[in-house]
This record gives C-alpha cells, sequence and structure tokens, in this order.
C-alpha cells in the first residue's frame, strides 16, 4: 500500500512540474512585450487593433494638406496556406492632415509631432469563419502628388514600417467574432528588419507610422525675394555710406533625415540688383551660378561677411525652421540696433538704447514660411566737442603766464607801497 501512495505521489509530483512548465511557457508567449523579454505586463493583445500616424516637421511649418494610406494585405490562415473562404477587407486605412490639425503643444529640440489616430480597423469586417487570419500592414509611399513631385521645394518621407496583425476569431453563435487581436512589429520606420521568433515576438500595442515633413520657400530671383536676407543702413549725420561693417552668421539646419547641403547660396543685393560680392566675403567663400556670383554659407561651421549702407545678404533656399544667429562686430563710432522679422512678424528692435561701439547679435532666430529679415541700423551722430582741445594748449599756456606776470607785478607794488609808508 505504501508502495502504491508513493507511486501516486511521484505521478502527482511529474504532472504539477509538466503544468507548470506549459503555464511558463504560454505566458513567456503571451506575456513579451516591445522588450521582448518575458514576465511583462501583456501587450499588443486585445480585441482592437488602430494605426497611429505621427507627421514631424521644423517648428514654424504651416501643416501640409496630406494623405496617408495603409494596406492591410491578407497572408495566410491558421499558420499555413490554407485559403480561408472568402477574404475579408479591412477598414479605417486613411489618414488626412491639414492645418486645423496642429498642436498648442511646445516643440521639442525645434521639431513639431501632430498625432492622429484611425479607428478600429476591424469594425464593421465579418469574418467567414473561425481561425487565426494574418495580415501584413504597411504604409502605401507617394500618396501626395502635389507634395512628393515638388522635390526641390519638399521634403515628405513615407514610413517603411511593416506590421503583422493576426486576428483571433471564434465562432459564436451562427456567426463569428474577434476575440483576439496580436499586432507584431517585423520592420522600423526606414525598413531595417525587427528580428522576431516563436518564442520572441516583437509584440507592440499600437502600429505606428512617422513621417517627417520639410519644407523650402524657394526663390527664384533674389532681387524681389528671399527666404531670408540681412539688410545694413546706416543713419546720422557723420555716418558714412562706404564703410563695410563686419558680420558673422551660423546656421543651424532641422535634420529630419532630408540631405542637408554643405553651404547654402546667399546674394548681395544692392539697388535692386544682384553684385559682386568681392567686397563682401573672402573669395574661398565665392561661387557662381546661372544668377550670378553668391557667397557660400556654411551649415556647420560660422561664416563671416561684410555689408555696407543699402546692401543685403540674400538667401533662397533655406528651409522653414532653420535656426539662424547674425553678430555684428563693434565698430567704435556707431551705435548698432537690429529689427528681426520672422514669418512677417516683426520684433522691437534691439537694444531698446543703442550704444557707441558696441557689438550687437540677434540671438537664435527662426526661418518661417513668410517674410524674415534681421535689418541692421548703425547711428553716428554730429556731437558739439566740449572740453579742451590739444590744439588750443600753446594760446592757453601764454595766458596763463600774462596773467601770472600780472599777479606777480600787483603783488610787487603793493608790497612797495607798504613799506614805504
Amino acid at each position: 500500500m505504501l508502495k502504491k501512495i508513493k507511486a501516486f505521489g511521484a505521478i502527482l509530483l511529474v504532472l504539477v512540474i509538466c503544468f507548470s512548465s506549459v503555464t511558463t511557457a504560454l505566458a513567456d508567449e503571451e506575456n513579451t512585450g516591445e522588450s521582448g523579454e518575458p514576465g511583462e505586463p501583456v501587450n499588443g493583445v486585445g480585441t482592437q487593433a488602430v494605426i497611429i500616424k505621427t507627421l514631424r516637421m521644423p517648428v514654424g511649418t504651416n501643416t501640409p494638406d496630406a494623405r496617408f494610406e495603409f494596406e492591410a494585405k491578407f497572408v495566410r490562415l491558421n499558420d499555413s496556406d490554407d485559403e480561408p473562404a472568402s477574404i475579408p477587407e479591412l477598414n479605417n486605412l486613411v489618414i488626412n492632415f491639414t492645418e486645423a490639425d496642429r498642436p498648442s503643444g511646445a516643440p521639442v529640440n525645434g521639431i513639431v509631432s501632430i498625432q492622429k489616430t484611425t479607428g478600429d480597423i476591424l469594425q464593421g469586417v465579418t469574418f467567414p469563419h473561425a481561425g487565426i487570419f494574418e495580415f501584413e500592414v504597411r504604409e502605401l509611399p507617394k500618396t501626395n502628388p502635389p507634395i512628393d513631385t515638388n522635390t526641390i521645394k519638399h521634403m515628405l518621407n513615407y514610413s517603411k514600417a511593416e506590421y503583422i496583425l493576426r486576428v483571433y476569431v471564434t465562432n459564436e453563435g451562427t456567426g463569428t467574432r474577434v476575440s483576439a487581436v496580436i499586432m507584431i512589429a517585423t520592420a522600423d520606420d526606414n525598413g531595417n528588419p525587427i528580428e522576431n521568433n516563436e518564442n520572441r515576438v516583437h509584440k507592440v500595442s499600437r502600429m505606428e507610422f512617422v513621417n517627417n515633413f520639410v519644407k523650402t520657400n524657394t526663390v527664384v530671383d533674389p532681387s524681389v525675394g528671399s527666404t531670408l536676407f540681412v539688410r545694413k543702413q546706416v543713419a546720422g549725420e557723420l555716418a558714412s555710406r562706404e564703410t563695410l561693417f563686419d558680420f558673422s552668421i551660423t546656421l543651424t539646419i532641422p535634420d529630419l533625415g532630408q540631405t542637408i547641403p554643405s553651404y547654402y547660396r546667399a546674394y548681395i543685393v544692392q539697388d535692386g540688383k544682384v553684385i559682386d560680392p568681392d567686397e563682401n566675403a573672402d573669395e574661398d567663400l565665392i561661387d557662381k551660378d546661372e544668377i550670378g556670383r553668391y557667397i557660400m554659407v556654411s551649415t556647420d561651421s560660422e561664416t563671416m561677411f561684410r555689408l555696407r549702407d543699402g546692401q543685403r545678404l540674400v538667401f533662397v533656399d533655406t528651409p522653414v525652421g532653420t535656426s539662424y544667429v547674425v553678430e555684428e562686430a563693434a565698430n567704435p563710432h556707431y551705435a548698432p540696433s537690429v529689427i528681426v522679422t520672422t514669418d512677417n512678424s516683426e520684433a522691437p528692435s534691439t537694444p531698446t538704447i543703442p550704444i557707441i561701439g558696441a557689438a550687437l547679435s540677434t540671438g537664435p532666430q527662426l526661418v518661417g514660411e513668410s517674410l524674415n529679415s534681421a535689418a541692421f541700423t548703425n547711428t553716428r551722430n554730429f556731437i558739439s566737442p566740449t572740453g579742451l582741445s590739444i590744439n588750443d594748449l600753446p594760446f592757453i599756456g601764454i595766458i596763463l603766464l600774462a596773467i601770472g606776470a600780472l599777479v606777480v607785478f600787483v603783488a610787487f607794488k603793493t608790497r612797495k607801497r607798504r613799506n614805504h609808508n
């Protein structure tokens, strides 16, 4: 009897161990989160599936009218080559953006992100029978012809992310219902594969696609338009219209995956026409195109240039969201001030009270969609001379000597008269 009890206990222990192993394996299968580690909360398992679209663009950019479409392609049934009685089409596979979608939150590192979500893409879908239906979900490219065809003015990249959507369909009465949905990421936004295997799948709670948009207000003729310009004017009775004032400019370009050139073109415009910039920059910074000779303004370092009264440094291809800083070197005879205009909005003059002989910086500024400029004015007024001039010293010395001699003579005569009395 004792042997039977021991044998029964051993069998029971084996069953418990086996049950525990199966339970753990199932837990690992279902509880694998985005990191692929077991024991984390169940992620990506539910009864609905939505697509989230994130559109990123530099601050100052107007939200484009854009349409993004997605494909949900049926790939298999029940992990095999079984053919379903009919292939259901999923819904809610389009997201549209307009300027009305602009978020109210502050940008992060100069980037604005707008996020929109589809409805449940399984909403209203009728599955023909029970089983595990598997779909591949991806974004369709080139769905915005007005933007896609103007590659000089716009850069819109489409996400290459891919997901596997597993829909678990069970019988309910005379029909079916969706009992569970699992979403598995297989490629990131750049199209790089995400490794998956049976025990460590990259389950996610949502299917997200990220797109980047950069806009450039390109200009054909710098004499009549610009994406940004720096202007120099002088004022005051003693201001010289021939003096060249020293400047530097530093550009920071928003990086959202687009190709950033090593420099941007900047022309010198005076009296309504493009002029040769020989006096305005060093020769190694000057190049030429069909418009004329221009200054190559670096996108990764400071660029030095010079302007005289009535001249403008005109950019024609800087993208919206570009950050810039312009600094004017000190001139001992002039009081500088600057008015910055961003997206046609003018800021107060800086400084409020110009200081003679001071340097001046715009501080970090942005290129918006409309008019953008930094207008510098240097003032030199006539001031009436006060105090003594070194040229007058000989005459003053003679006068002082004469006064001194007179004082000595009067004192001598006064003492002599006293002694006589």
